[in-house]
C-alpha cells in the first residue's frame, strides 16, 4: 500500500497530539485538508480524490500497524466490519479488562 511519507507523518502527529481524532476518520480527514492543503483542495477532481482517498488509506494504515495510535472505538468497529468474531471481540475485551486490573492491582501493591 503506497501512502506518501509527509501524510503519514501528518496523520500520526495528529494522533499524537489530539487523541480524539483516532476514532473520528472523517474528522481526521477534515483536519489534514484544512491545515495542510486546503490551497490545492477542489481545484481538480482527481487530485482531490485521491488526497481523500489518501488521507483515509492513511488513517486506517496507521491504525492497524501501530497500536499505540488506535482509537478507543477501535476494537469495535474491528467486530463491526467482520475483520474478528464477537467471541474474539468478548475475549479481547475481557483479556483488556483483566489486564488493567493487574496493572492497578500492582501499582497499588496489593499483590
Amino acid at each position: 500500500m503506497y501512502i506518501r511519507k509527509i501524510l503519514l507523518e501528518e496523520i500520526i502527529n495528529l494522533f499524537t497530539e489530539q487523541k480524539d481524532y483516532r476514532d473520528d476518520r472523517w474528522a481526521t480527514v477534515e483536519y489534514i485538508v484544512q491545515n495542510y492543503y486546503r490551497e490545492d483542495y477542489g481545484k481538480d477532481i482527481l487530485t482531490t480524490a485521491k488526497l481523500i482517498f489518501d488521507i483515509d488509506r492513511g488513517f486506517r494504515y496507521v491504525q492497524q500497524y501501530i497500536p499505540e495510535l488506535r482509537g478507543k472505538k477501535w476494537l469495535k468497529r474491528q467486530r463491526q466490519g467482520g475483520r474478528i468474531s464477537s467471541t474474539q471481540y468478548d475475549s479481547m475485551v475481557d483479556d483488556g479488562f483483566e489486564q488493567d486490573v493487574k496493572d492497578i492491582a500492582q501499582q497499588l501493591k496489593l499483590f
